[in-house]
């Protein structure tokens, strides 16, 4: 009988919890996905630790994990851990899609610290 109850209950709680699992409705009316960033107005008021998302090229390594990014508005620069390149190489002519969060030292210009690239085919 124990057995039986135990195993109806696990039953029931896997039940609720893959009902709770579902998309979202993201055409006309519904959710609409973030505009991407611009390096322009990210520089213009940067706000510390403010999730951001930015199209454009990476055209230079500048030090140890540290490179410029440009968007066509401006240039900014970014903290790229080693580990977060994708497995493609990219150069200054590969179009890449940034994820990350601004980073603002006092009397520093912003950097974006990135979480995740991905490259723009």
């Amino acid at each position: 009988m124990k057995n039986t109850n135990l195993f109806f209950y696990c039953l029931i709680s896997l039940a609720i919890v893959t009902c709770n699992v579902h998309a979202d409705f993201v055409g006309k009316n519904g959710t609409q996905s973030t505009p991407y960033d611009t390096v322009k107005s990210i520089v213009a008021n940067p706000i510390e630790d403010k999730q951001v998302s930015l199209i454009g090229n990476i055209i230079e390594k500048i030090g140890h994990e540290k490179y410029l990014f440009t968007d066509g508005t401006q240039t900014i620069r970014l903290d790229i851990d080693d580990e977060k390149f994708p497995i493609e190489p990219v150069d200054e002519s590969t179009t890449v899609k940034i994820y990350g969060e601004i980073d603002k030292e006092f009397l520093e210009s912003p950097e974006i610290d990135v979480d995740f690239i991905q490259i723009v085919k």
